[in-house]
């Protein structure tokens, strides 16, 4: 997805969550669909609410009334609890 965003950056929004210039989080956001096909907490960072504060602002810039994280490892029960949390199926 890294080059799909690249190729064509008119159609995402990116956010960053930064604490005295220290990347914690980023997002990518392809307004039109919905699609999340990046969604990253720093692992130091994690389970203080960063994580959904930023899906919510990434949400804001949604255009599409969906919402899907895409290419979500199956095996990670951390970003599944999390995603569940969020109410997204």
């Amino acid at each position: 997805h890294v080059i799909s965003i690249s190729n064509q950056p008119q159609r995402f929004r990116t956010l960053g969550l930064f604490e005295q210039n220290e990347l914690l989080g980023l997002g990518v956001i392809e307004f039109q669909t919905g699609d999340i096909p990046l969604f990253a907490i720093h692992p130091e960072k994690r389970r203080q609410g960063l994580g959904t504060y930023l899906f919510h602002q990434l949400q804001k810039r949604n255009e599409s009334g969906i919402v899907k994280i895409v290419n979500v490892d199956a095996s990670n029960k951390s970003i599944l609890d999390f995603i569940s949390k969020l109410g997204i199926t």
